[in-house]
């Protein structure tokens, strides 16, 4: 074992919602995110994604969530959790062309990863954000 992956387990385990309606790209992220110590919470869909985040957000250290979705899409969630929480921790995924759909107002607010991508590149996108998260509360 890599002693940052064991670095990593010996933490308490962060939960990080899913919101994503393909079970392929959603069993992914699972597995990904629970190989580095994360706990997955999933949501199939934004309107879902979103009680989920309501009655949990005191647990929910990041979203990870898909941008077209039935339902309610991920921008129309987004945009929902940051009423509720203007400095919630969030990464956007999209197969499609990412300037074309993510406003500029919540692509300021979120970092974006672009499917296809390799388990590395998930696990970066997560971890720097977390890492920005930490950094930013540590000067408040």
């Amino acid at each position: 074992m890599i002693q940052s992956e064991a670095n990593d387990r010996q933490k308490p385990m962060q939960k990080i919602l899913i919101v994503e309606d393909e079970p392929a790209i959603r069993d992914l992220c699972v597995m990904v995110l629970r190989h580095h110590g994360f706990d997955p919470i999933i949501s199939a869909h934004g309107m879902e994604g979103l009680e989920t985040y309501r009655e949990r957000h005191e647990e929910i250290c990041l979203v990870l969530s898909d941008v077209s979705m039935p339902h309610m899409g991920g921008i129309e969630m987004v945009r929902n959790i940051f009423e509720l929480h203007p400095h919630a921790n969030v990464i956007m995924m999209s197969g499609h062309n990412l300037s074309d759909l993510i406003p500029d107002e919540v692509r300021r607010l979120c970092s974006v990863i672009e499917k296809p991508f390799l388990p590395g590149d998930l696990i970066e996108a997560v971890k720097k954000c977390l890492k920005y998260d930490e950094e930013h509360l540590a000067l408040i």
